[in-house]
């Protein structure tokens, strides 16, 4: 067993800021126990148990309950991740086993070419471990509140959609893209310039879905972007078509009220001057594909 205060100490030196919520006063020991849980759960791997509090509290963020969070914490998968960005080999190779070469079996759905499914497959392993660009290896972005395999599905899911589309181009959010929201009409609202309209609903929209839980974001992505149906992206969360339904059902409304608060609020006017001015709904359906397309995934698959 690992000096308990010691892992209390890094993660609460790790967290991002002040804490967000109550810390729980047994956190030295939930700490351990979800450090053993790991460690049993991939004995031949070797996590330090400081750089596990560390992953920990880099999950947990500035969550507002952190007994949900911890609790939602799936330890051995977090264990795992933090050992192949340490370069263990060995961790590697259960990654490959136990998540990389499963998603092949997605692949095929998108293409049956086995080449397709080797090329995506290299891409997903570049990105997870290495990064692509410049950027951070994407394994950085998996916080354990969800299965890892599943988180790793989502990721060869999207790869192999935007390798097989290499030709389309990402369009900015441009007049071409908000050019087919609603006329302003002639209440004395309308004088807002449309321009200004146009900018300040991107900007509003993007934050608003910044502020959804990851998992939401992802299914949002694979349902407007990747045009994927309900029963494809069950499959990949081990739900029914109609949990992921809800799902996008809750995302939408949630993306609608913060949508019309924020416009509000910047362009001081009511909420009800909001849907006036723009026919709200339809301004954020016409938008949204393209906002989700700028906007960073989200950090775990859960």
């Amino acid at each position: 067993m690992v000096a308990c205060a010691v892992l209390a100490s890094v993660f609460l030196a790790t967290l991002p800021g002040p804490p967000g919520a109550a810390v729980p006063a047994d956190l030295e020991q939930r700490l351990a126990d979800l450090w053993e849980r790991g460690r049993a759960s991939w004995p031949a791997v070797s996590v330090a148990a400081e750089d596990f509090a560390r992953a920990v509290a880099r999950s947990v963020g500035a969550e507002r309950d952190f007994e949900a969070a911890l609790a939602r914490i799936h330890a051995g998968d977090l264990y795992l991740a933090c050992a192949c960005l340490a370069g263990d080999p060995r961790a590697i190779a259960e990654l490959e086993a136990h998540c990389i070469a499963p998603a092949a079996g997605f692949l095929r759905r998108l293409d049956p070419d086995a080449d397709f499914g080797a090329e995506v497959l290299q891409l997903v392993r570049q990105r997870l471990l290495v990064g692509a660009g410049g950027a951070v290896p994407g394994l950085t972005t998996y916080a354990g509140q969800g299965p890892l395999a599943a988180w790793v599905r989502v990721v060869a899911l999207r790869t192999g959609i935007s390798h097989g589309r290499r030709a389309r181009h990402d369009a900015p959010l441009d007049e071409d893209r908000l050019g087919a929201l609603p006329e302003i009409g002639t209440s004395p609202e309308s004088r807002l310039d449309r321009e200004r309209v146009r900018e300040q609903l991107a900007e509003v929209l993007r934050a608003a879905l910044g502020s959804l839980t990851p998992r939401a974001r992802n299914v949002l992505r694979l349902t407007c972007v990747d045009q994927l149906g309900g029963e494809a992206v069950g499959r990949l969360y081990g739900v029914h078509a109609s949990t992921i339904s809800r799902w996008v059902a809750e995302a939408r409304r949630e993306i609608l009220e913060r949508t019309r608060q924020g416009l509000a609020a910047r362009l001081s006017v009511d909420e009800s001057a909001v849907d006036s001015l723009l026919g709200l709904a339809a301004s954020i359906e016409i938008s949204l594909p393209v906002c989700l397309r700028s906007t960073a995934p989200g950090r775990s698959g859960s």
